[in-house]
Formats: C-alpha cells, structure tokens, sequence
C-alpha cells in the first residue's frame, strides 16, 4: 500500500502517512480484525503478484479497466492456470471491499476482465480411467468383508454404479 496512488484510496493514505512500522501494522490490524488469515494471506499472495507485474510495466495501482485486462491476457498467452486467474479478480474484489479502492469498481465490473479471468475454467474436464478388474474385486473384497461401515458403504456406491472395466466385461 506504500507505493500505491493514495489520492481517492484513504486507508492507503492513512498508512502512507505513517512514519513507524508499528503504526502502520496496527492499521491493518485494525481493518483485518473479524478476517480469516488464510483469506488474507490469500488475496495479499495475489495483489502482490499484481502489484510486482504492474510495477515491471510502470503502471501505478490501482490499475484501470485496460490495465487488469492488458494482464489477465498476458497470464492467458504464458498459459497461466485458471484459478491464478481467478485469484488475481479476488484480489481485486477484496481490495474493493475490504479495502475500500472504490477505483476498482469499474475492473470488478468489467464483463471482459471477468470473462478473461474465467475462460480456462471453460475446458472440458478430463475424465478419470475406469477401474481395473482388480480395483472392482478390492471393492467387493471390503463391501462383504470390511471392518469399517463407511468403507463398505463407500464400496457399495462405487459398485453401484455402472463400471466399465479396462479389458474385461463388466461385472
């Protein structure tokens, strides 16, 4: 938030304002207070990923419509996965809300930026190989002879539904 343009952001003001670490610490503490730490740590992995990209392309956060849009196709071009994509939106939205960057606004809304951040997770899902013979006789095994009831129950789901079996009928 230090290198941030703080002119309509004033959290970030707040802190730039700051002179000790412990100040400006307790600020976000203040702000973070009822969040989950692993959210936060999240959303803060993210933001800075996009802080350090826009920073290598002098480009002052927050960023506008284009900007994020320039950047969610930068990561689809690199082959970026999908949900670091997403990540990157979240961060976003968190910074919005949580954060109080009413300069987003327009990228959350943005229908493009969100269809950029989405499109890999779009694919076609690849399916799982079929059990072998051997693993449908284990389930069988553990349906009639297991010691554990969710085991067995597990076993009978599996082996309720219809199996195709790699090199042998179907049993």
């Amino acid at each position: 938030m230090e290198t941030w343009k703080a002119d309509n952001i004033p959290l970030a003001a707040a802190i730039q304002n700051k002179v000790h670490f412990q100040d400006k610490a307790q600020i976000l503490v203040d702000v973070f207070y009822n969040k989950a730490p692993q959210t936060i740590l999240k959303r803060c992995n993210s933001l800075a990923k996009l802080c350090a990209f826009f920073h290598q392309h002098d480009v002052t956060f927050p960023c506008s419509e284009d900007q994020f849009y320039d950047l969610l196709r930068c990561e689809i071009d690199a082959k970026a996965l999908s949900s670091r994509l997403k990540a990157y939106f979240e961060a976003l939205v968190f910074c919005r809300y949580v954060l109080g960057v009413s300069d987003l606004q327009k990228v959350i809304e943005s229908r493009r930026c969100l269809g950029a951040a989405s499109s890999k997770a779009l694919g076609c899902p690849r399916q799982a190989d079929p059990f072998t013979l051997e693993q449908l006789k284990r389930f069988h095994d553990c349906l009639r002879e297991g010691d554990e009831l969710w085991h067995r129950a597990m076993s009978g789901m599996v082996l309720f539904w219809p199996v195709k079996v790699v090199g042998r009928a179907t049993c």
